[in-house]
């Protein structure tokens, strides 16, 4: 190895796209329109639509914002628990079914192939990552999104849940 790759390298901040500046990768560069995109996102009000909506669907759980006016809400999860009478999976495939699209995230760490392969889990294995897992499901929120869509979400959810004191 010579010197040469042993210099630090001088931190670049770029003021435009890839292709203008010259620089292969500009991790800070963020274009003009997806930043007014996720302004609508915020101004839109959709996750505060989404809590107001779903008070009335029981056994389905908003995750908590932990800082109030300071989340960057790109994602809208919800917690589907015993209470709603239907199983994360089903629920997805249910909504699926009536051109809802859902995507499943936060699968444990120790759950994907390099990390099980190499992760030092305790022997009783991550309890709380493996309970939370299968009952957490993230709602469309995108910058695209109409209130109508956001009923319609409500609606399908209301609709989907099947309490067992009622069965």
């Amino acid at each position: 190895m010579t010197v040469h790759r042993l210099r630090p390298r001088p931190h670049v901040h770029a003021t435009g796209p890839p292709q203008e500046t010259g620089i292969p990768f500009a991790a800070t560069w963020i274009s003009p329109e997806a930043r007014r995109a996720a302004r609508r996102v915020l101004a839109s009000g959709w996750a505060e639509h989404y809590d107001d909506a779903l008070k009335a669907v029981s056994g389905l759980q908003p995750l908590d914002v932990t800082t109030p006016g300071r989340h960057a809400r790109h994602l809208y999860v919800v917690r589907v628990t015993e209470e709603y009478g239907t199983a994360r999976d089903e629920l997805v495939d249910r909504l699926a079914e009536h051109g809802i699209g859902t995507s499943v995230h936060f699968t444990p760490l120790h759950q994907m192939p390099l990390f099980r392969a190499t992760a030092l889990t305790p022997p009783e294995g991550l309890p709380g990552a493996e309970t939370l897992f299968p009952e957490f499901v993230p709602l469309p929120l995108y910058p695209g999104l109409s209130d109508a869509a956001v009923d319609r979400v409500c609606e399908e959810l209301a609709c989907s849940a099947t309490h067992p004191d009622e069965i």
